[in-house]
């Protein structure tokens, strides 16, 4: 995602700072969804934006106490253009580092095409890397859907993780051919991995 311009922070900064009418400033900031940046601007008695009403967004930063700072006179125009810029780009930064980490991710998992396994040791290779970008990502989270015999029979299952921060889910199914069967214990039976899929 882009960063955001100086332009573009000083006609929202403006929007926020000339209330014509004394109305006293509720909540006002940026957030990101659907890898868009979006302005949010509420009054004391009025209606919030949905998205922000329902949680539903994927980053988010509040400016009033800058904007109720400028009407104080801490702050002057151009202090505020500055910070809100850098705070807006900085959130975009951050966002964009997590969206990096998990399309690294999703490779890692991609390069093991073509290797073979035990379904034992392939959930573990999976939950080894999410382990790794779980240091990176706090509310990472993953499962699996199906039974484990059912795999053996369709060739194939998904791995879903959700990352909450971001309110993001990434679904990734695993095609795979059997190479031997263990009859006793289904998950020493190996596999090879021919294609996965994001959902």
């Amino acid at each position: 995602m882009k960063r955001i311009t100086k332009k573009e922070i000083k006609k929202y900064v403006r929007e926020a700072t000339s209330n014509n009418f004394n109305w006293k400033l509720s909540r006002c900031g940026f957030y990101i969804k659907n890898d868009k940046v979006q302005f949010f601007i509420s009054y004391v008695g009025q209606g919030m934006d949905e998205n922000i009403y329902n949680n539903d967004y994927e980053e988010i930063i509040y400016i009033e106490d800058i904007i109720e700072e400028y009407r104080r006179k801490e702050y002057n125009l151009e202090d505020i253009d500055t910070i809100i810029y850098e705070n807006v780009n900085n959130m975009i930064y951050n966002y964009n580092e997590r969206i990096e980490d998990i399309e690294d991710f999703i490779q890692e998992i991609k390069d093991s095409i073509g290797e073979e396994f035990t379904i034992f040791e392939y959930d573990n290779f999976v939950q080894g890397k999410h382990n790794h970008l779980s240091d990176k990502l706090d509310s990472w989270d993953y499962f699996t859907e199906g039974d484990i015999n059912d795999y053996l029979e369709s060739g194939s299952y998904t791995y879903i993780f959700f990352y909450e921060d971001l309110n993001r889910t990434v679904n990734l199914n695993i095609g795979f051919e059997v190479i031997e069967r263990n009859e006793e214990e289904i998950c020493e039976s190996k596999i090879k991995i021919r294609e996965i899929i994001l959902l």
